[in-house]
């Protein structure tokens, strides 16, 4: 049951450059925030500490230096709107990966998603503009037109375990999504195997791959993330009981 994403050149051979679209981050919800940040520590990763937010949600940051990110998050009251109310819906159903965030035109990608009936919605928050989707199947994506400009200090971009960067994520996918993707100029790649008995379809975006996974799931997630590494070695595959509902390798 060990993911095979430890083939890395392969992935690499699939990411697409041209592409106008790209992975930002995963957010990864957690029952107990300071537990999972344990855990990542543990795992060689560095975190950083996130900002106060007026909702209640509290968070952790792992970065990385091609700008994307695993974002651990968790809530320290009472669920108080729309957004917390929907991560305490989703950590009722168990930790585990709430979100893929990407890049790209919000217009375009809004205009595509529209076609295959995932129902875009503009988001304006007071820190960003993003695009969610109203259809259940696509309840884990949203898109940013522009990644954070903030530059981090070294210290917070090496981790102990050599990761720099996510490489691919594997996640629950409808066939409208595989269309908007395609549609927006990623590139098919062929099938990959991500866990001993689950196989996806990988597409190449601008600074990574999407595995997605065929699902009728009413409440879909991100299964997995796989990372770089600043040197080559022996992969390690963290499996979802010990990283807080998600796949993890590098």
């Amino acid at each position: 049951m060990i993911p095979h994403l430890s083939l890395g050149q392969s992935l690499q051979a699939c990411v697409y450059p041209e592409a106008p679209l790209a992975i930002d981050h995963v957010v990864l919800a957690v029952n107990d925030l300071d537990q999972a940040s344990s855990t990542f520590l543990n795992l060689g990763f560095t975190l950083k500490k996130g900002r106060p937010h007026a909702n209640g949600i509290i968070n952790q940051h792992a970065k990385f230096r091609d700008a994307t990110e695993i974002e651990l998050l968790s809530l320290e009251k009472e669920p108080s709107d729309e957004i917390t109310k929907g991560y305490a819906t989703f950590l009722q159903r168990g930790e585990g990966g709430a979100f893929l965030a990407l890049v790209g035109s919000l217009e375009s990608i809004g205009t595509k998603a529209e076609e295959v009936g995932a129902q875009p919605k503009i988001i304006q928050s007071q820190q960003s503009t993003y695009l969610t989707f109203q259809n259940p199947t696509w309840a884990h994506v949203f898109v940013i037109e522009k990644p954070s400009t903030v530059i981090d200090p070294d210290s917070l971009l090496n981790h102990t375990n050599g990761t720099n960067g996510i490489n691919a994520v594997w996640l629950d996918a409808s066939k409208g999504f595989e269309d908007v993707v395609l549609g927006l100029g990623a590139k098919k790649c062929g099938l990959f195997e991500v866990t001993g008995d689950r196989f996806g379809m990988a597409y190449g975006v601008s600074n990574g791959v999407l595995i997605l996974l065929n699902t009728n799931e009413n409440h879909p997630r991100v299964q997995g993330v796989s990372l770089k590494r600043v040197q080559k070695g022996a992969s390690r595959t963290v499996f979802p009981d010990d990283a807080h509902g998600i796949w993890l390798n590098w």
